[in-house]
């Protein structure tokens, strides 16, 4: 590959990593939030599917690594189509192809992380992670795997949200990545300091997934789901309460909440 198709991030893992090699974090899962008017579709298909992104231009999927950090409006609804559902999937979900960036570009493109450090303007190139520019990465889960090693030295680090004051010694942009980090506050909580995973492709509910989340209203239709079709592993499940008036951001954040419980067994790096 031609140096200059790599972005600076990728260039700067591979030299981090060349400078101190050794045991990846273990991966983690991928988390995924939708609202519940597309929760029939979901499980008629029994996939997710990318939809159009103004933002990356393309047909894209969204996912955090490492479990739910998408906060929905705060304002409060009596919709129930706009309730949020939550997925978590077995981290071999991710193929060649993925896209990482290390923090959400959602928003960044929506301006939520204030004024922008100098080099930050071009995120879409200098922050792009993808396996084909990280020569490092010899499997498709490496690459974010990379960003937590280099940025958050392992997993409880990572899901803290507490970066590493190693990664000021190491090459470009990383660093200005930890100051970044750390920089605040603003209306974007915890998302500067978390792995972002763009698919391009479906994603199969039966091949991968491990927990869901959903109002208790959708009980029968995700129980039928899961009675009608094999899975790897159970599916593990929460239904929280549906109430006539609520913050989807709030229950956003009880969903991650609940979520981080089935990321215990991957602390232990």
């Amino acid at each position: 590959m031609d140096h200059s198709d790599r972005s600076r991030l990728e260039i700067a893992l591979d030299a981090a990593e060349h400078t101190r090699p050794g045991r990846l974090p273990r991966a983690l899962p991928l988390g995924h939030m939708a609202s519940a008017n597309h929760l029939a579709n979901i499980l008629s298909e029994g996939r997710l599917e990318p939809g159009y992104c103004p933002t990356m231009r393309k047909r894209t999927l969204y996912f955090f690594y490492g479990g739910l950090s998408y906060r929905s409006v705060a304002t409060p609804t009596q919709e129930e189509t706009a309730y949020p559902v939550g997925f978590l999937f077995n981290p071999q979900v991710l193929d060649d192809k993925d896209v990482h960036y290390p923090f959400d570009t959602g928003a960044m493109a929506h301006g939520l992380y204030g004024d922008l450090p100098t080099g930050f303007r071009s995120y879409k190139k200098a922050f792009r992670v993808a396996r084909s520019g990280v020569r490092s990465a010899t499997e498709p889960t490496h690459c974010p795997r990379l960003i937590v090693k280099h940025l958050f030295a392992n997993n409880h680090n990572y899901l803290a949200g507490k970066p590493t004051g190693e990664a000021v010694g190491k090459p470009e942009p990383i660093p200005s990545l930890f100051r970044f980090m750390f920089a605040g506050p603003d209306e974007s909580d915890h998302r500067r300091a978390c792995v972002e995973t763009q698919k391009h492709s479906s994603v199969n509910l039966r091949n991968d997934l491990l927990w869901v989340g959903y109002p208790d209203l959708f009980e029968s239709d995700i129980q039928t789901f899961l009675r009608v079709n094999e899975f790897p592993v159970p599916v593990r499940t929460w239904a929280y309460p549906s109430y006539r008036r609520y913050r989807p951001s709030e229950i956003c954040a009880m969903l991650q909440g609940r979520a981080s419980q089935i990321l215990d067994p991957y602390l232990a790096d």
